[in-house]
């Protein structure tokens, strides 16, 4: 392995740090300095450019779970990717509901673009639009054991272990996006609802930089065009001034407080 590098889709940074915590447990293993390359492609326009790989390279992917699946703005782009041979290692982070198909979704994807998958991994973080579900992962613990998996990973990769991707668990076909149901139990689109903007709102323009689809109006960040409810806006609004109002999409985040409140475990598979 004579390069690392780590690619993340992270709008409220719990992907960015579950992928930084396993290359630091490769780091761990290493008697020599590797070099690490970031690649942050939560930008609208860092999604721009064409991704290359090569053999000998170790890649760590990793992506949120929306709705069980690789969230789907990101799939066309993903597809761009040229492996080369890189080794990957992909990683959904969810929000302790179940990551469903999107880890074997992702690790079919990486290697119709030439990877060889190494391994894999389901890890935990907060709830994108929950202040109680999964709170504050990846935490410590979390940490110490995506440490331990990058230990793991690179002895793996030293003994030249194959991995079969077959044992990711999921299905083929995938499952349909997991769709919420309102209080009658029908199907409710959110494909529409976007965040309230109150008059604590101060201007700052914290929500127009944060938002990963660029869809946040400069002039009036009131306006929101494309909404993937990563709720980075929300998060990182320093006066509380975003929020989700609409009735279907509390009721959506309540049951899930309420029905997936027990802490979930990180998954891998070597």
């Amino acid at each position: 392995m004579k390069n690392l590098a780590i690619v993340y889709f992270s709008p409220n940074g719990t992907v960015k740090k579950c992928v930084e915590s396993i290359a630091r447990g490769i780091e761990d293993t290493l008697t020599e300095e590797v070099s690490i390359e970031h690649i942050n492609i939560t930008k609208k326009e860092n999604r721009n450019k064409e991704l290359e790989f090569y053999k000998d390279q170790l890649v760590i992917i990793g992506i949120p779970v929306y709705a069980g699946r690789v969230p789907n703005i990101l799939i066309k782009y993903l597809r761009t990717f040229k492996g080369n041979d890189a080794m990957v290692f992909p990683i959904v982070v969810y929000g302790n509901r179940h990551y469903d198909d999107a880890l074997v979704e992702l690790g079919d994807i990486l290697e119709q673009c030439g990877f060889r998958v190494m391994g894999a991994c389901a890890a935990i973080g907060q709830h994108s639009f929950s202040s109680t579900l999964g709170l504050n992962r990846p935490d410590e613990n979390d940490v110490n054991d995506l440490r331990g998996i990058g230990r793991r990973l690179y002895d793996n990769i030293i003994s030249k272990n194959r991995f079969d991707i077959d044992n990711i668990p999921g299905n083929r076909p995938y499952r349909p996006y997991y769709q919420p149901k309102d209080r009658n139990g029908d199907i409710v689109n959110f494909k529409d609802i976007k965040p309230e903007t109150s008059n604590a709102c101060i201007d700052c323009k914290i929500c127009y930089h944060a938002c990963p689809m660029s869809s946040i109006d400069y002039d009036d960040v009131s306006k929101i065009q494309i909404c993937i409810k990563c709720c980075a806006c929300v998060n990182q609004c320093p006066t509380g001034a975003k929020e989700f109002l609409d009735t279907d999409f509390v009721h959506h985040r309540i049951e899930l407080e309420t029905d997936y409140c027990k802490p979930k475990k990180i998954e891998y598979f070597l």
